[in-house]
């Protein structure tokens, strides 16, 4: 069995309710993987460090031995405007560089 936590990049994941959840029933972190999204949103924000979380750098940061997946959708403004999906990839791809 796998947990699926999905979270905001914005968000701080130490005391993200899902990840308190997630660590009740999975204390070591083995069978919880981490959905990051909204990542396009957090790159905006003045001192982004969502890879760095993602990427569990730091001492501080959650672990999780599946690990945390990010991921950017297409809002309903890109659709509307017409961005397609290679598009979305190449930003995708700048926010993680």
């Amino acid at each position: 069995v796998v947990i699926l936590c999905v979270i905001p990049a914005a968000s701080d994941f130490g005391n993200a309710e899902v990840i308190k959840m997630a660590h009740k029933y999975d204390p070591e972190g083995k069978r919880t993987l981490g959905v990051v999204t909204k990542c396009d949103d957090a790159s905006r924000a003045e001192v982004c460090d969502v890879v760095d979380k993602a990427l569990m750098r730091r001492q501080s940061d959650v672990r999780l031995k599946l690990g945390f997946h990010c991921v950017v959708n297409r809002s309903q403004k890109n659709i509307e405007e017409g961005l397609a999906r290679q598009d979305l990839w190449e930003k995708e791809q700048r926010i993680f560089e």
